[in-house]
Parts: C-alpha cells; sequence; structure tokens
C-alpha cells in the first residue's frame, strides 16, 4: 500500500519552505513512500523478534512486586499490524507531535483496535484505531472522564480532523487531569483596601 497525497504532503511541508509544486510531489512522493515502507518493514521485524524471542525463552520470571496496570487488551497472538494501522498511527504521531515529545507517543495494536498511548501507558490511551474492517472504518476518542466516543471515518486522512482533540487530551496527561478540568479558585486573594495614613477610614458606614 503506498501512502496518500495528503500524507505525502504533510511531509513535504514539514521538510520543505519552498513551493509545493507538481514536480516537487514527483521529487519528495518516492522518498516518502520509501520511508513508509522502511518503518513497516521494521515495525515488522521487531515484531517477529519479539515473538521469536518469547518462543525460545525457557527461563522462568520471577513474581513482579509492582501491581500490574490495568488493561482490556486481548492475548497477543493472532494480531496482525496493516498497512492502514500504521499510516493512522503515523497521522496521529503527526498531529500529537505538536503537544509532546514524538518520542512518547506509542503503537501498542491488539486484536481488536489499534491503541495509540502515551508513555506506553494503558492509563493514557490517546486514542484506537479500529480498521480491521476497510469498509467500517472508526477512531475512538476520549473525552473528560476517559469515557470511550467512536467517530466513522471513511478513509485515514479524515483523522486529521480530531486533530485539536487529540492534543488536548495529550496535554491533560502531562497535566495529570483531563480536558475539561478547571483550576480550584483561591479566595484569599482578595483585594485590601489600604488605611488612611492618620488611622481613620473612608467608610461611610463607620461612625467619624
Amino acid at each position: 500500500m503506498n501512502p496518500s497525497e495528503d500524507f505525502v504532503k504533510h511531509f513535504i511541508l514539514a521538510v520543505y519552505d519552498g513551493r509545493l509544486t507538481q514536480a516537487t510531489k514527483d521529487q519528495f512522493t518516492p522518498l516518502v513512500r520509501q520511508a513508509f515502507h522502511g518503518f513497516i518493514s521494521n515495525h515488522v521485524n521487531r515484531r517477529l523478534n519479539a515473538a521469536l524471542r518469547s518462543s525460545d525463552s525457557s527461563v522462568a520470571i520471577a513474581p513482579s512486586s509492582f501491581e500490574p496496570e490495568e488493561t482490556t487488551e486481548e492475548p497477543q497472538s493472532g494480531i496482525e499490524t496493516t498497512d492502514d494501522e500504521i499510516e493512522g498511527f503515523m497521522i496521529v504521531k503527526a498531529i500529537c507531535r505538536e503537544a509532546v515529545d514524538v518520542s512518547r507517543i506509542i503503537m501498542r495494536d491488539t486484536l481488536s483496535y489499534c491503541g495509540v498511548l502515551l508513555d506506553d501507558n494503558n492509563r493514557k490511551p490517546i486514542c484506537r484505531l479500529r480498521f480491521n474492517s476497510a469498509r467500517s472504518r472508526s477512531v475512538s476518542l476520549f473525552d473528560a472522564d476517559k469515557t470511550e466516543s467512536r467517530h466513522r471515518i471513511e478513509k485515514i486522512d479524515d483523522l486529521w480532523q480530531f486533530a485539536d482533540q487529540l492534543k488536548s487530551t495529550c496535554l491533560a496527561y502531562d497535566q495529570d487531569k483531563l480536558p475539561g478540568d478547571s483550576p480550584p479558585v483561591n479566595l484569599t486573594d482578595q483585594p485590601t483596601v489600604p488605611a488612611e495614613a492618620d488611622g481613620s477610614t473612608t467608610d461611610p458606614n463607620v461612625a467619624g
């Protein structure tokens, strides 16, 4: 699968300051396509190597003293990360890099969806890409209560329309609060009225 025209255009604008002509697109498109396919190949190789190490390992692992994180992910067997999911992840990554360091945005695929997490933490979901069916693609976003809401999309580039919410979610995790929270009001910060130099007051309700 080749990346879409909008996908290519985004990365051209990130590195090229000149006028974006058709000739420029033709020049950069093979480079973006090559980088995109290289990313896919590296990702698949990492998954295969991890699977091989897991199957060959016979070392017993001692029970961890840390409390495991809550997760609703399915077992990892039978997972296939598709080109659509990788392209969607790269779009989300391009959007969220305006809010957080891009190295903190991690993809974790499951059987039913492709999750995008901040800091590889299940408690910090940025979105979930539900691309298992090309005829019914959708993306899950999260509101102030971390309630998942699904949004149907016709094509992968439709993810750009959720840019503001995706960035707000990333920023909210860094602030240890979710979108919609407001800072507490400090009731002690009230203006004070300076007293007269001779100790008198200008309050009309106070007898002179």
